[in-house]
């Protein structure tokens, strides 16, 4: 069904990640792959692993470079001082339309949109919290950085990165990347419409290890997040599968917290934007979503 596979490259510090089985994927408009490596090993920040090139990407764009990605702009605090300002306008419209044309009414109209911006981060905030246990959700925003359209020289430069490594690279369109002090996460959204009509798989990720440690899943605790979208218009409907490397034991744990082997945590869900509905709470299965 789907697989992500973790191999050794040449250079032994280096850890290559590969989505598998890219043709069973195609009746999904976007396939939602989230990555997050903890090593056991203590590792130095100085010295620590690397995610490449995302980790790159991202380090561009908040030194102030231009990148291959480009930050999202996040509308829906606009979206609200909107129709704030577009109650207040009504308001208008309905109890007083000869003020429409006045000063006051367009001051108030701002201001409105600009009080409105500035309460939805509060309000936002708020919804976050109160919704994580409800059937019905709001969500934080997931990704936040977005691919800029590719260009001519893009596309020879993916031929030079297909002659260098020998396969074909591809670029999430959205990408997120979270780095704590013991753990490093990377969240990257894939359109089924950019891969290859005859491509079987894609490298998604490299993970560079410092020297002196074993380049494999045993030193440390990864974790993997699968999600299959189905798009419905303005709807997605997304099945998630989590499963996790520990130690080269390959399983997921229950809500319980219980580790079972060779087994992965589902989730179903309808969003539109950040709302979501979840229509299937976690429940283990059979599905093997990592191999080694």
């Amino acid at each position: 069904m789907l697989s992500l596979s973790f191999s050794r490259s040449s250079n032994t510090h280096q850890l290559e990640v590969f989505l598998q089985d890219v043709p069973t994927l195609r009746k999904y408009q976007k396939i939602e792959v989230t990555v997050s490596y903890y090593p056991y090993q203590q590792i130095s920040r100085t010295q620590g692993f690397h995610f490449e090139p995302y980790e790159d990407y991202v380090s561009d764009l908040a030194d102030g470079k231009r990148s291959t990605y480009q930050e999202k702009e996040e509308t829906s605090a606009q979206v609200f001082g909107l129709l704030l300002g577009a109650t207040i306008f009504g308001f208008f419209a309905y109890f007083n339309p000869a003020l429409l044309i006045s000063v006051e009414s367009f001051v108030s109209i701002f201001a409105s949109y600009t009080v409105g911006k500035e309460l939805w981060r509060d309000l936002d905030l708020y919804l976050q919290n109160t919704s994580k246990s409800w059937k019905v959700r709001w969500i934080e925003q997931t990704f936040y950085y977005a691919l800029q359209q590719f260009g001519t020289l893009q596309r020879f430069w993916q031929l030079a990165r297909f002659k260098r490594f020998g396969y074909t690279i591809t670029l999430p369109s959205e990408i997120d990347f979270i780095s704590h002090s013991s753990s490093k996460t990377v969240e990257m959204s894939f359109e089924i419409s950019h891969f290859a009509l005859n491509q079987q798989s894609a490298r998604v990720l490299r993970i560079l290890l410092p020297a002196g440690s074993k380049s494999n899943l045993k030193n440390g605790l990864v974790i993997i997040r699968f999600g299959l979208v189905e798009s419905f218009g303005v709807f997605s409907h997304v099945t998630e599968y989590y499963q996790a490397s520990n130690k080269g034991s390959i399983g997921t744990l229950n809500l319980a917290d219980k580790w079972f082997k060779n087994k992965s945590l589902q989730k179903k869900f309808w969003r539109i934007g950040r709302l979501v509905w979840f229509t299937q709470e976690a429940r283990l299965t059979n599905t093997q979503i990592i191999s080694q």
